[in-house]
């Protein structure tokens, strides 16, 4: 699954009249959020997991020829898709390091910014850029797709939740940039 695949197929999930009635209730918000990214992250012939490798969900397909290498178990799989959600404003960047150090066809972050800081979001893509391009790990995994996903937070008008603008990393720049 692309960026823009995982994008086309979320925006779907901010329509979510259970998730928007949820927004303020974190605990229920976040497990309303993982039931819809379920429905996104699903492919064929791909399993899903949560919590594998602590990263909060996971898509793999298997690629075993057989049970059994000798008397081994065969534990052979392909990691596609890795997903991290954090819904503490101040928190997420820490996701998107996690993920820089992964190598998945499509690592995703979901995170959110203060309604009231929109206008310096892209500095802070900026920022978050230049964080995991100085991580050595990045230069092995950064030519696999990065999507981060960025709501707005601390809203009280419930027509204005589920607010997200999709930023894809753009290995040209080396930056992350809005998706198209």
């Amino acid at each position: 699954m692309t960026a823009k695949e995982f994008w086309e197929r979320f925006e779907k999930v901010c329509k979510d009249e259970k998730l928007i009635d949820s927004w303020n209730n974190t605990k229920k918000f976040t497990t309303r959020m993982f039931e819809l990214l379920e429905n996104v992250v699903k492919e064929e012939e791909c399993s899903i997991e949560y919590e594998y490798f602590r990263i909060d969900l996971i898509t793999y397909k298997n690629t075993k020829t057989s049970d059994k290498i000798g008397y081994l178990k065969n534990y052979s799989w392909e990691l596609l898709t890795a997903v991290e959600h954090e819904n503490d404003s101040r928190l997420w960047v820490d996701e998107v390091v996690k993920l820089a150090h992964i190598s998945a066809e499509l690592r995703v972050v979901i995170g959110y910014i203060p309604l009231a800081e929109k206008t310096n979001q892209e500095k802070y893509m900026d920022e978050v850029s230049t964080i995991i391009n100085s991580i050595s790990a990045w230069k092995q995994t950064k030519d696999k797709d990065f999507l981060l996903i960025i709501g707005d937070s601390r809203i009280n008008d419930k027509k204005e939740r589920c607010n997200y603008t999709p930023y894809v990393y753009n290995r040209e720049e080396q930056r992350f940039k809005t998706l198209k």
